[in-house]
């Protein structure tokens, strides 16, 4: 369970990267609002690099997009927090959202 304490965000004009955190995990989550084929690893790296270095807290790196009425998160993990490449996904969920008739 995330427990909100901290919200910071840093915007653009369709990008969002919201850093929740709790008493024993860290939220990065990168937003975009438009469709894309893939994202920047950077923008999740640095900011997961920064934070796991320095917090004991679990860092965890997600990336959300909206297309249309749907949405999708990537939960990802690096797992050598000085490379780069080693990102890794550790599950992905796509939900929509419509009114009842």
């Amino acid at each position: 369970m995330l427990i909100n304490i901290r919200l910071m965000s840093v915007v653009s004009k369709h990008k969002l990267m919201q850093e929740y955190e709790g008493k024993h995990k860290v939220a990065l989550i990168k937003t975009k609002k438009v469709g894309t084929n893939n994202t920047i690893i950077r923008q999740l790296y640095y900011p997961f690099r920064q934070w796991q270095m320095h917090t004991s807290k679990e860092v965890i790196p997600i990336f959300f997009e909206k297309q249309e009425d749907y949405y999708s998160l990537w939960q990802f993990k690096f797992a050598d927090m000085m490379d780069y490449n080693s990102i890794e996904l550790v599950k992905h969920e796509r939900f929509q959202i419509y009114d009842k008739p």
